[in-house]
């Protein structure tokens, strides 16, 4: 342990206002205005701070000049192995972050999960640290932690993952393989990262896309495509925060649960027939009790496979640390989550589906699939949303990625992802990534063209 004159021992508000300096960086300054709400006082307890007002009236003119709000831009992180994108300001930022890599110790068996913020909510939280209040790390409580169903992500034949370092290893790293990105793009209105990671279900395929497309009233949408090869049976599985569950276009009956030997999930209902495009939409409250937020926010997502069971249910979460203060302790305590997940037989599946945060209405009217050309793995979505704005998304397989074309709309493009914007017959304009083209009504684009069409 260091001694208590080693430069561990500041707080952390002193060490935040350094990193500010030394990076010459803001943000690290904001951090400690937004983590107590106020600058007054706050370095009031580091006992080698010898004149706490200097430093606040430091704080107090580094908020007066570049403001509260953290400046965040999208990035992927290829040494830790984690995409993340940002849209949006104020409260309709938004937050999408995929990791592609599981790790052994102090990581969960989670590549490839979705981790989603918005309106001021971490809408999708991972349940934290393994809960080994239970009785330590081999109780089914703390290894339930670990199963990848217990993360917003495809499981495969109900397995954890595997070709992990050995026990007592704690590279936070894959090694010596691990996952990796295809693609990744930052534009004006779309943000979007592609990642796969098959070596920890030993299977040839495991990706994923996800995709932040801003609309036209501040708020978003994301695409959100699972492709898979290998294995027998496919699950993907989403869960919210605190919150009530309702669905449409399902029509559900009492079954059975999903390897109940490794996970702790209840209440398992399904529909071997789901409608086209139903959805599901968690209310989202602020605490175990259901006490409602002050704005109406809600998840929905709608549902786009074709032949796929759905399933709700519920997941246990160990709550414990989160309601006991430094005076008070509760004991263990749980909660059920509301909890979605998809099934399909393999070896080979598609999960596509839109997810959205709103506030009191949603913006999007309607979603559905088009008709297109190409293999199982390529995939054309219409989304219909505010202002009666189209939408025409087009997702290529980077296994085979051939021009894919859209007789319905006169679209062909050679791209990776594509979105194409329309008012009516009116194309306002459209975002292309990892392609060298997109031919629209006739009309042949490239990155040199001077007009609407980023290419990304």
């Amino acid at each position: 342990h260091a001694p208590l004159t080693s430069m561990y021992h500041r707080s952390r508000e002193w060490f935040a206002l350094q990193l500010a300096d030394f990076f010459n960086d803001p943000d690290f300054a904001k951090t400690i205005y937004l983590s107590n709400k106020t600058t007054k006082g706050v370095f009031n307890y580091d006992f080698y701070v010898a004149s706490p007002k200097i430093l606040e009236e430091k704080l107090e003119s580094i908020i007066k000049v570049h403001g509260p709000e953290l400046t965040h831009f999208s990035a992927n992180y290829d040494q830790w192995r984690i995409s993340v994108l940002h849209s949006g300001s104020g409260n309709n930022k938004t937050m999408v972050a995929m990791p592609y890599d599981s790790g052994k110790n102090h990581t969960h068996h989670d590549a490839l999960s979705l981790h989603l913020f918005a309106k001021g909510i971490n809408v999708t939280p991972d349940y934290g640290y393994p809960p080994v209040n239970y009785g330590g790390w081999k109780t089914k409580e703390a290894l339930w932690y670990k199963h990848p169903a217990a993360h917003n992500q495809v499981v495969v034949d109900g397995n954890r993952h595997v070709n992990m370092p050995p026990d007592g290893d704690g590279m936070f790293h894959r090694y010596p393989e691990h996952g990796q990105n295809i693609m990744f793009c930052d534009g004006s209105f779309l943000k979007a990262t592609y990642n796969s990671a098959p070596e920890y279900n030993d299977i040839k395929r495991n990706e994923r896309l996800a995709a932040v497309i801003d609309t036209v009233d501040g708020d978003n949408y994301i695409l959100d495509i699972s492709r898979t090869n290998g294995g027998n049976v496919h699950a993907r599985f989403l869960h919210g925060t605190y919150s009530d569950l309702t669905t449409s276009g399902l029509i559900l009956t009492p079954t059975g649960g999903y390897y109940p030997d490794d996970t702790i999930l209840r209440n398992h209902k399904s529909d071997t027939t789901p409608n086209p495009a139903w959805s599901a939409d968690w209310k989202i409250y602020t605490d175990e009790s259901h006490s409602p937020n002050k704005k109406n926010i809600h998840m929905k997502y709608t549902g786009l496979t074709e032949g796929v069971t759905v399933n709700t249910c519920e997941s246990w979460v160990d709550i414990t640390r989160m309601v006991q203060t430094s005076n008070i302790r509760t004991g263990n305590k749980s909660v059920w989550i509301p909890t979605i997940y998809e099934m399909q037989k393999g070896p080979s599946t598609q999960f596509t589906g839109i997810l959205e945060v709103y506030e009191e209405q949603s913006s999007i009217i309607s979603a559905k699939k088009l008709e297109k050309s190409g293999n199982t793995f390529t995939e054309a979505i219409e989304v219909v949303h505010s202002g009666n704005l189209t939408d025409v998304i087009i997702a290529n397989d980077p296994d085979d990625k051939n021009v894919l074309t859209l007789a319905g709309h006169d679209i062909e493009t050679d791209a990776l992802l594509a979105v194409v914007r329309y008012d009516g017959d009116k194309l306002l304009k459209a975002a292309v990534c990892s392609g060298s083209f997109i031919e629209i009504n006739g009309t042949i684009y490239t990155a040199k063209t001077n007009n609407n069409i980023e290419f990304l």
